[in-house]
């Protein structure tokens, strides 16, 4: 298990996440980011959270966070989000969240 800390950043070619904790399995490459942020490529979605579990390839778990595919610049507000307590993601799935869903 890898494990870094600080101004976390990495990235691959169908992801980028930022965070300030990161624990990751290299074997399986499951890991959790700890408040962070993940750019997800296919998709074009992003996604922030108190923490973001990868559950496997193209699941993940995000607790506390915010959804959005509006394009929006580094620092910018985007045009519409989902801010949620609980989401689970998928790039073959529509994002899935318990019932306090809210539009912000």
């Amino acid at each position: 298990t890898l494990v870094a800390t600080g101004h976390v950043h990495f990235f691959d070619p169908s992801s980028d996440l930022k965070s300030e904790r990161l624990e990751l399995n290299v074997n399986t490459e499951a890991g959790v980011i700890t408040h962070g942020s993940m750019y997800v490529r296919p998709s074009n979605s992003f996604f922030t959270g108190r923490s973001i579990r990868r559950l496997s390839e193209d699941h993940y778990r995000i607790k506390e966070g915010t959804f959005t595919n509006c394009d929006a610049k580094d620092g910018e507000v985007p045009a519409w989000r989902f801010k949620f307590d609980d989401l689970h993601a998928g790039y073959a799935h529509y994002p899935c969240a318990d019932p306090d869903l809210s539009a912000q």
